[in-house]
């Protein structure tokens, strides 16, 4: 038996060096495949039908008041909520809604009675700076924001 100092004597059949069995995968664990019943996490699911307004001259924050409340609505029922909607945005995303509802129907072939609102989202866009004048001669800047618009669509399954 040998001691802690010295090393234990092996043949040469048995010695490897890092380097080969590194090249052979001994150091790597098996790859594991997730489980079948579980989605991947980084799988995206794509919605049936799709319109994006850019650069659309209306803040994000007063559009996003609007899109929350059609966001998993039925499109006739979006509709009606956009409009009785009092605000600006309204007349905006009523646009961008039937753009999707289009595409659904005219790319897709898909039937408008059975789509609903899947996701809507209002990203920022560019800030357009602008000059105000104040007193003694001086100015102050101005930011007019910009808004992203994007209305997803899709086709509810029966039963729903």
């Amino acid at each position: 038996m040998a001691s802690k100092d010295q090393p234990e004597n092996k043949p040469a059949a048995a010695k490897k060096s890092a380097a080969a069995a590194k090249k052979e995968g001994g150091d790597k664990p098996p790859a594991r495949k997730a489980p079948a019943t579980k989605p991947d996490k980084g799988v995206k699911v794509k919605p049936d039908a799709r319109a994006i307004a850019k650069y659309v001259r209306t803040a994000p924050r007063k559009m996003r008041l609007v899109v929350d409340a059609i966001r998993g609505r039925s499109v006739e029922d979006a509709r009606n909520i956009l409009n009785f909607t009092p605000k600006r945005a309204a007349r905006t995303l009523v646009k961008v809604l039937n753009s999707a509802v289009a595409n659904a129907e005219n790319n897709h072939e898909l039937d408008p009675d059975r789509l609903f609102v899947w996701r809507a989202f209002v990203d920022q866009g560019p800030a357009v700076k602008r000059f105000i004048p104040r007193a003694r001669g001086r100015a102050s800047g101005v930011k007019k924001y910009t808004s992203h618009v994007t209305i997803e669509l899709k086709v509810r399954e029966e039963g729903r």
